[in-house]
């Protein structure tokens, strides 16, 4: 068995060699096997072409994440202890069974003694180790900047987020704003939650906790601002008022309280009148028939 490692970081002649080799060795009892990260190799059209035509000579096998049954073995395997349920859920939450970014996240959580308090820990709790977070931005960094400035909003927005309010803080026309997700969720960065691709969601929470944490501050909070002003737009009558209200609250917390009392009863008095304009359509309908 021959193992190649990295395979998107060779040259293009160290890939026309594997090709060559890979076709001249194909009926001996050679495995030849190799790996490479999608999302660069993409960023290279010639790579990608090379690739592909190798894969092809071949067994091509996407990597996906890890269970949470897997998840807890590999937990129980580095700790040396069977792992609580809760601890397996909140490195499930974060790290989508990635294994690069679970093995960082064990070892944080083991340096500063955590682990035994697993059943009390949330995604909050999970520090992303520096590597990790390096990883992270390399990852990032392969995303056109049109992308990495919407995904930089969608971070602020949370950990799901709506196509609508994307695209009112952006300010991006529909077919921009549809191509540029497209290009994101080919790299399972995020991933459409429902059928009609109005709502997203980050495929890990450290992806979006670096996004949001890289970002200046005066940036984050210009964004809960303008995304406050979109929710409001959005649900003129029933406002997701949590979200709403987190949002209200970072941006300008000295201010908060009474916006949010001031929205709450705003909110509640649309509400009463969009029911009893709906009522007195149903009866206006029924007199008819």
């Amino acid at each position: 068995m021959i193992v190649l490692d990295d395979l998107q970081e060779a040259d293009h002649p160290s890939l026309l060699m594997l090709r060559f080799v890979a076709r001249e060795l194909k009926e001996t009892r050679v495995v030849i096997l190799g790996n490479y990260r999608e999302a660069e190799v993409r960023a290279s059209p010639a790579s990608h072409r090379l690739l592909g035509e190798i894969a092809r000579e071949g067994h091509q096998i996407a990597l996906r994440g890890l269970n949470e049954a897997q998840v807890a073995h590999f937990v129980q395997e580095r700790v040396g202890q069977a792992a609580e349920p809760g601890l397996v859920g909140a490195i499930m939450r974060a790290t989508a069974g990635n294994p690069l970014f679970l093995d960082g996240v064990i070892r944080m959580l083991v340096a500063e003694g955590k682990v035994t308090h697993g059943n009390r820990l949330t995604t909050r709790d999970l520090k992303i180790p520096d590597s990790v977070r390096e990883a992270i931005r390399q990852r990032l960094g392969l995303f056109s900047r049109h992308a990495r400035a919407l995904l930089s909003i969608a971070a602020v927005i949370g950990q799901e987020f709506e196509f609508e309010c994307l695209g009112r803080v952006s300010g991006d026309p529909f077919d921009s704003l549809l191509e540029a997700l497209d290009e994101i969720q080919r790299d399972g960065i995020v991933n459409s939650v429902d059928i009609g691709y109005r709502r997203y969601r980050f495929s890990h929470d450290l992806i979006r906790e670096t996004l949001y944490e890289d970002m200046p501050s005066t940036s984050r909070l210009q964004l809960h601002q303008q995304i406050a002003e979109a929710l409001e737009e959005i649900y003129a009558y029933d406002p997701p008022l949590i979200w709403l209200n987190w949002h209200i609250t970072t941006a300008r917390p000295r201010r908060s309280v009474l916006r949010r009392k001031r929205l709450t009863i705003r909110f509640a008095l649309a509400r009463r009148r969009w029911r009893y304009l709906r009522t007195r359509k149903r009866r206006i309908i029924g007199k008819r028939r």
